[in-house]
């Protein structure tokens, strides 16, 4: 069930991301899961953010979008994580008080999300203002920019749809479930005498301190989260 669930994972990130490039470009799922699943491998092999930016080369090379799109529909997905995140955590801390310095990382990630939200919401509603700007700069120069901005702002074109924004946070909450059930079974596996929901709070955890990733694969950062996570719940180190 664990490995069911692991694969449920990729499956409902590439649901969301076909949804977010849905209005830009209709690309078959098969595509989407295969481009997704590369992204994850270069994720576990490279550290930082590496596969996300590969993962945005491949669509760009392999559907023949402009990288600004390819860049807009990776954007969209790290701001919808966040907020559902977001209200996964609102929901948990009805049942575990987290210490003060996750509650800081919480409300780090309420702004995060919001000043992005407001920031791509800008790009796709007030194209006139990069028309105004071109005034101000060389030809060429503005050339450039008008092309990356309008490609990156075609790359939003979901946030224009509520039916693509409620798709695309549905899958969001999907993929954060899916996590969660992962962690449930195997903490069952090894016969955790803990509550159920402390699951999401491992997962919250790793989240909040996976959100600046410096090693391949998020190798020692991982097993600490996960470690300092069960650690609330009386579960030895070893």
């Amino acid at each position: 069930l664990a490995l069911f669930f692991e694969f449920m994972i990729p499956l409902t990130k590439s649901l969301r991301w076909k949804f977010i490039l849905d209005p830009v470009k209709k690309i078959p799922v098969r595509e989407i899961f295969s481009l997704y699943c590369l992204g994850w491998m270069v994720t576990v092999i490279l550290p930082a953010l590496t596969g996300q930016v590969a993962r945005s080369f491949m669509l760009s090379k392999k559907q023949n979008l402009a990288k600004a799109s390819s860049f807009a529909s990776i954007t969209l997905e790290v701001v919808f994580d966040g907020l559902s995140l977001l209200l996964l955590m609102i929901v948990v801390s009805y049942m575990f008080a987290f210490p003060s310095w996750l509650i800081r990382g919480e409300y780090t990630l309420a702004i995060g999300v919001s000043l992005g939200l407001a920031f791509l919401y800008f790009l796709t509603h007030n194209q006139k203002i990069f028309s105004k700007l071109k005034e101000k700069f060389p030809h060429k120069v503005t050339e450039k920019i008008d092309q990356i901005s309008h490609s990156f702002s075609q790359g939003l074109q979901m946030l224009k749809s509520s039916k693509h924004i409620v798709l695309v946070t549905l899958f969001s909450i999907l993929s954060w479930l899916s996590q969660i059930a992962v962690v449930t079974l195997l903490l069952l596996a090894f016969n955790f005498q803990i509550p159920v929901w402390s699951a999401a709070v491992v997962i919250i955890i790793n989240a909040l301190m996976m959100m600046f990733p410096m090693t391949p694969g998020n190798i020692g950062t991982f097993q600490v989260a996960t470690i300092f996570g069960l650690s609330f719940f009386n579960v030895h180190k070893t």
